[in-house]
C-alpha cells in the first residue's frame, strides 16, 4: 500500500488494479478448489472483502509484518473454507503471477459513465445519483496522461451520492463529503489538474480499503460533538480517520499525502511525538495488532504528559492484550456497550447504523477527565435513544454489514 503513495499517478492506477485483480482471481481459484474438496464451504464476496481489508490495513501499518499478515490472512480463510492452507496458499500465489500481467495496461483515458438511481431498500428514502466522468484506458488523443474530472449535467442540490469512476476502479462517496474533499483539494493546488489528479490519488489509496467492511465506520457525531465541546480546555484530536470521514478538523489518517487535505499523518507517528496534553480520541481500526498498539501508545502518552487523555472505543475483544492492559489501568474507565445498546455512524453511506457486535469504550487520563464514562455513556444513550425513536422492532433487528473479523477467536 506504502508504495501506491510513491508512485505516479498512471503507475499507482496499475498497481491497485493488479491488487484488485490479485483478489478476485484468489477468491475464484478458492471457490473453484471448494468444488473438489468435500466438506469445505464456498467463500463469500462479503466475507473475503473483510478478509482483505484487515490485510491492507496490518500491512499497513506494520509492513515489516507483512508475510505474517499474509499468512493469517491464509489460515483465517483456510479455517472458514476447511480447505487446506496449503491449497489456499497455492491459490493466493497463482493467482498473484496472473494478477501481475495487469501492469502492461497503458494510462487511464475518459470514459462518460452514465448515471444511474442505485437500488435502495424499501424503508429508505430515494437517492439521486450524480456520476463523475473519469479517464479509463489509454488514449492517443490526451494531451495529458493525468486524467482529468466532470461533473454529468444532472442537479447537483438533488444529488446524494457521488460515483467516481477511474478506469475500471469504482468508488461512491455521499456528495456532501466529496465536495469537502474538492474545497481541500482546491485549497493545495494551484489549477485544476492538480486538483483533478489529487482526487484521483486520494481515491486509488484507500480503494483497497473500500466502504463496507467497517474501515469507514465512526463513533456516532453526536458523541464527538459532546466531547468536542466538553474538552477540558484541550485540543481535541481524532486519532483514526480519513479525508473520508473526519469528525473533527484535527485529524490522524493513513497516508502521509492525506496532509493534503488536512490530515496530521500518521496516528502512531504524531501520539509518539506528542508532548502537550490534549483529549485524543482513538477508534482504531478492529485489527489485533493495530488495537493492542493504539492501546500500548494512548497508555505511553497519558504517562509521559500530564494533563492528557484518550477516549477510546474498541470491539468487545476482551482477550486481547491491549484491552486487557486498558481494562487494568489505574487511570482507566470503561463501559460495554451490547448490540443494540448504540449507534455509529458508516461515512461510507453517511449515516447512523446498528451494528451486529459489542463494543467497549474507555477513558484514560492523566488527571481529572473532562468527562466521565458515565457522562459519555448517557450522550451514547441519549443518540440512540433519538436514532430508533419510531422505529418498529423489525427496524431494530437490523444490522448493517460487520467490521473486520477478529484474527483471534472471531475468525
Amino acid at each position: 500500500m506504502n508504495h501506491i503513495e510513491e508512485s505516479t499517478t498512471d503507475s499507482a492506477y496499475r498497481s491497485v488494479r493488479a491488487l484488485k485483480e490479485w483478489l478476485k482471481l484468489t477468491r475464484r481459484k478458492i471457490n473453484e478448489e471448494q468444488k473438489h474438496i468435500p466438506g469445505s464451504i464456498i467463500l463469500p464476496h462479503s466475507k473475503w472483502e473483510k478478509y482483505t481489508c484487515y490485510y491492507f490495513i496490518e500491512t499497513l501499518n506494520f509492513p515489516e509484518l507483512q508475510n505474517e499478515v499474509r499468512d493469517h490472512l491464509i489460515d483465517m480463510t483456510a479455517a472458514n473454507t476447511a480447505i487446506p492452507k496449503d491449497i489456499i496458499r497455492s491459490c493466493f500465489n497463482s493467482a498473484r503471477v496472473e494478477s501481475l500481467k495487469m501492469y502492461d495496461l497503458g494510462t487511464p483515458k475518459l470514459e462518460i459513465v452514465p448515471h444511474s438511481i442505485p437500488v435502495r431498500r424499501r424503508s429508505e428514502p430515494k437517492r439521486s445519483s450524480r456520476t463523475l466522468l473519469i479517464p479509463n484506458e489509454t488514449s492517443q488523443e490526451l494531451s495529458s496522461p493525468v486524467p482529468t474530472l466532470q461533473l454529468s449535467d444532472i442537479d447537483a442540490d438533488k444529488a446524494q451520492m457521488t460515483k467516481l469512476k477511474i478506469g475500471h476502479l469504482h468508488f461512491e462517496v455521499p456528495t456532501r463529503i466529496f465536495e469537502r474533499l474538492t474545497i481541500k483539494a482546491e485549497q493545495a493546488t494551484t489549477n485544476n489538474a492538480e486538483r483533478d489528479d489529487l482526487i484521483i490519488r486520494l481515491f486509488l489509496r484507500y480503494n483497497p480499503l473500500g466502504p463496507g467492511t467497517g474501515f469507514f465506520w465512526s463513533m456516532d457525531n453526536r458523541v464527538y460533538k459532546f466531547l468536542e465541546e466538553n474538552n477540558g480546555g484541550r485540543s481535541v484530536i481524532e486519532g483514526f480517520a480519513s479525508p473520508f470521514n473526519h469528525n473533527l478538523d484535527n485529524f490522524c489518517s493513513a497516508f502521509n499525502e492525506d496532509m493534503k487535505f488536512g490530515s496530521r499523518g500518521s496516528f502512531f507517528d504524531y501520539i509518539s511525538a506528542l508532548d502537550i496534553p490534549v483529549k485524543m480520541i482513538a477508534n482504531p481500526p478492529y485489527t489485533l495488532n493495530v488495537l493492542n498498539k493504539a492501546a500500548d501508545v494512548c497508555i505511553d502518552y497519558i504517562e509521559r504528559v500530564p494533563g492528557s487523555e484518550c477516549i477510546m472505543m474498541y470491539p468487545d475483544w476482551r482477550d486481547s492484550e491491549g484491552i486487557k492492559k486498558l481494562m487494568n489501568h489505574p487511570k482507566c474507565q470503561y463501559k460495554i456497550f451490547k448490540n443494540q445498546e448504540y449507534t455509529v455512524h458508516d461515512y461510507s453511506q453517511d449515516k447512523v447504523i446498528m451494528t451486529p457486535m459489542s463494543l467497549i469504550f474507555f477513558i484514560i487520563s492523566s488527571g481529572t477527565p473532562s468527562v466521565s464514562i458515565d457522562d459519555m455513556a448517557e450522550k451514547i444513550g441519549e443518540s440512540y435513544n433519538e436514532t430508533v425513536a419510531g422505529k418498529s422492532p423489525r427496524w431494530l433487528d437490523r444490522s448493517v454489514g460487520s467490521p473486520i473479523p477478529s484474527p483471534g477467536r472471531n475468525l
